[in-house]
């Protein structure tokens, strides 16, 4: 939605007075969770859909947290789109 949202607020009427974008990297902290945590959550959906099995999952799962425990690898989180805007 991000690359779409300045569009959509100016169809909607609005002035758009500023955009931006972050994308947050983490080297340390439970916000390097995110990725592992986020897989766990979505296991069921990709097994059922037939793009993986259970084992695969919980084997990337391991290798995600022993990453994700060390301070000599980093983690990029998606993008956030921030737009301002008034009427």
């Amino acid at each position: 939605m991000g690359i779409r949202l300045y569009r959509i607020f100016q169809e909607v009427g609005l002035t758009v007075s500023e955009v931006s974008m972050y994308q947050p990297t983490i080297i340390r902290g439970e916000e390097k969770r995110l990725v592992d945590l986020t897989l766990s959550e979505a296991a069921d959906a990709f097994i059922e859909a037939g793009l993986t099995t259970r084992e695969e999952i919980d084997k990337m799962v391991a290798q995600i947290k022993t990453l994700a425990t060390g301070e000599n690898t980093v983690f990029g989180i998606p993008r956030v789109t921030q737009i301002w805007a008034r009427k």
